[in-house]
């Protein structure tokens, strides 16, 4: 384990220190120290003593979304160790320390971070074998770069956005301004979440813009759960930014109906083989027993920014087989992927709409195929919500904190997930799940990452579920906020 390295205990608390939160679950120690020094510092597993990388290198090793690009800072001296700084879902921190001269790992935070820096790895010795790192030129300590913007809206206001929001609040007024390389703003543009905090941003239209070797000191600021006052600021955002051609009239025909309820339709991966049918069952049973109820479908929404010339980028780097087959098709890049499948996804919510309207006089609205800042000023209207775990989910609760039902996988459903989504936000409201008992997992996995928590499933015994799920609702919609009257 020493590797001749008589100071490795030192060197592992000093990253432990380094991954510590500065702010509320927000703003790491190295990544506030690089904010506000140009650099950061660690013990040197040699020597014991303070030292600080000498390079900075970034990449992506991550999915097609190009959304996990992380960064490796290398520390000086001829034994080649590296730090890897990646994981959108934890708030970016230090996930691990290679030695890549030898080809070995000093610390890792987990053993899941292992298997997700294999491909972190293998470029890390490629780079120790074609360049002479130990002698390139060290990264100057000027004004730090904040690299962001993931595609994921939820991973972005919940991983990234927080972070950005609570650092800029705290240090408003301070002399100097943030440079920030904002990859995607799917949501809403990042000056306007900072006003006052003198950011400068610079959107990256190009990959190769971002990647290689960096000139400056480069950090990804994290976070891992959404402040109450960052939900209400994406709400006014949201209500002036919104495309009221698109809105009113989807606004107008839920205005005075009680219950509104959000319901989510999924075309492909991780949902039921019977979501249709327990859709059906679940609006047509509510409808009628609330003739006054609305129901708002939603299906696929496009990021705010996807004008911007990065959606249609190939990536500079990264898993380039997978990137063939899921992003250039069948129009290139991610915006064509993209494209594709709101159409498909659009394209089934119409059909299952239709169907509903020739049974039920109460409205049946699509929300499917707009654009993500007027899918969300409508889901507003919504006291309650039935969705696929994900982020359908998160775009109604983890913005209005509303109550709702989950149905997923039983990896999805099982014993802790509602405690842990209510937890990803400030005093989040807790969902009801849908039993697991009740949930058969498929053999299915229709997405890139072969994992459980992808699986297809099917819903049994689809009136109880229902039953289950309007009791609830009942049980805490709050008649004297909505109108609503169980």
């Amino acid at each position: 384990m020493s590797h001749g390295l008589s100071h490795t205990g030192l060197f592992v608390d000093s990253l432990e220190q380094a991954n510590q939160f500065t702010l509320k679950h927000a703003v790491r120690a190295y990544q506030r120290e690089v904010l506000e020094t140009g650099t950061f510092s660690v013990t040197s597993p040699a020597t014991g003593v303070s030292v600080t990388p000498a390079l900075c290198h970034v990449a992506n090793n991550g999915d097609p979304a190009h959304g996990n690009i992380g960064i490796a800072y290398r520390l000086p001296g001829n034994a080649g160790i590296w730090l890897l700084a990646s994981s959108t879902r934890d708030g970016f921190p230090l996930t691990e320390a290679f030695m890549a001269s030898e080809g070995v790992s000093l610390w890792s935070l987990g053993d899941g971070y292992c298997e997700e820096n294999r491909a972190w790895r293998a470029r890390l010795c490629a780079l120790e074998q074609n360049e002479d790192c130990a002698h390139l030129a060290p990264v100057g300590c000027s004004r730090p770069q904040v690299l962001m913007g993931h595609p994921n809206f939820a991973h972005h206001l919940w991983n990234e956005l927080a972070a950005l929001f609570l650092y800029a609040r705290e240090c408003r007024g301070i002399e100097g301004s943030l440079s920030l390389d904002a990859i995607y703003e799917p949501l809403l543009p990042l000056a306007n979440l900072a006003p006052g905090a003198g950011l400068r941003v610079r959107r990256i239209e190009r990959f190769t813009q971002l990647t290689g070797f960096q000139g400056q000191m480069v950090t990804r600021l994290g976070s891992t759960r959404i402040p109450a006052a960052l939900r209400e600021e994406v709400i006014r955002e949201v209500a002036g930014r919104r495309d009221a051609e698109v809105t009113d009239p989807c606004a107008a025909r839920v205005q005075g109906s009680s219950p509104v309820v959000w319901v989510s339709l999924r075309h492909d991966a991780r949902t039921a083989d019977n979501q249709e049918h327990f859709l059906e069952v679940l609006i047509t049973t509510i409808a009628t027993r609330y003739p006054a109820a609305a129901f708002l479908l939603d299906g696929f929404s496009y990021p705010a920014d996807f004008d911007h010339p990065i959606y249609r980028q190939a990536a500079a780097d990264g898993r380039r087989g997978i990137l063939r087959r899921f992003i250039f098709r069948p129009r290139g890049f991610l915006a064509g992927a993209m494209q594709s499948r709101e159409r498909a996804i659009t394209a089934g919510i119409t059909r299952f709409q239709r169907r509903l309207e020739a049974r039920l006089s109460n409205p049946v609205i699509s929300v499917s195929g707009m654009n993500l800042v007027d899918s969300i000023y409508l889901a507003h209207f919504a006291d309650y919500y039935v969705c696929h775990a994900g982020t359908l989910q998160h775009k109604v609760a983890w913005i209005y904190n509303i109550p709702g039902t989950v149905h997923s996988n039983t990896a999805g459903v099982g014993p802790g997930n509602g405690e842990w989504l209510a937890s990803q936000l400030e005093d989040g409201v807790q969902p009801a799940m849908v039993p697991v008992q009740h949930i058969q997992d498929l053999d299915t996995i229709r997405t890139a990452n072969q994992v459980a928590r992808n699986r297809d499933y099917h819903i049994r015994d689809i009136d109880t579920v229902v039953a289950g799920i309007i009791a609830d609702m009942e049980a805490r919609i709050h008649p004297a906020a909505n109108g609503f009257t169980p």
